[in-house]
């Protein structure tokens, strides 16, 4: 993977209205988003062609490994037979992959979004470059990438608060998003500092901050640990 080392003077060259803050960057040209929506189309699209059946709004209690593949096993009743299952159960993970003998220390966490832009053209920064600005001695780093004609979306790599089951309130922290407006207005000029928008979503880490990603024996494939080094350019 090509990439070019950029000096701390010349982030705003990759970045226009980047400030820099004395550290070295990396800038990746085919880095990019992935766009949810249309990914999933894609997605279900390819299953149907192949006669794939989709089974929503019903949880997976278990998965367990039987004599000619594995069996799912549904929350409330009833089961589904396969020759592979994938688990991908973000914060559901760990119940699932702990009765197959399989412990990992997942963290589940919310995190918290927020868009900005201007709000007459909140499209205006749909060309911007992905960031991960790391984290430096006094402050944690940043996430940031463009959410086409939704504004330029940035997180702060920091948890908002641990994930629990029962925990239903996603409700954006105003305290959060006032930390996030003001690195927008210290370190990037061209993106417009109004808030356009917030979410609070879960995600999983692992404990080094990567994806896990492996095959047990008997047609199950382990996905889980979620990692924004995935999706944005670091810095």
């Amino acid at each position: 993977m090509t990439y070019t080392s950029v000096a701390p003077g010349d982030v705003d060259r990759f970045f226009p209205g980047l400030r820099g803050d004395g550290r070295d960057a990396l800038w990746q040209p085919v880095a990019g988003v992935v766009l949810a929506v249309e990914s999933l189309k894609a997605q279900l699209k390819l299953l149907r062609s192949a006669s794939g059946a989709t089974v929503l709004e019903r949880d997976g209690a278990a998965v367990e490994q039987a004599a000619n593949g594995v069996r799912v096993v549904l929350d409330g009743g009833g089961a589904i037979d396969a020759d592979v299952a994938v688990i991908a159960a973000g914060p559901g993970a760990g119940p699932l992959l702990s009765p197959l003998g399989l412990e990992l220390s997942l963290h589940p966490y919310l995190e918290q979004v927020v868009y900005f832009g201007d709000p007459a053209d909140p499209a205006a920064t749909d060309d911007f470059p992905c960031l991960f600005d790391g984290p430096g001695d006094d402050r944690p780093g940043i996430y940031a990438m463009p959410s086409p004609g939704a504004g330029y979306k940035i997180g702060l790599d920091k948890p908002l608060r641990d994930y629990r089951a029962g925990d239903l309130d996603r409700t954006p922290d105003a305290g959060r998003t006032a930390v996030l407006r003001d690195r927008v207005r210290t370190d990037m000029s061209s993106v417009e500092p109004t808030v356009l928008g917030a979410q609070v979503c879960s995600w999983t880490d692992s404990p080094d901050g990567t994806f896990v990603v492996d095959r047990l024996a008997g047609g199950i494939v382990v996905a889980c640990g979620d990692s924004e080094r995935a999706s944005s350019t670091p810095r």
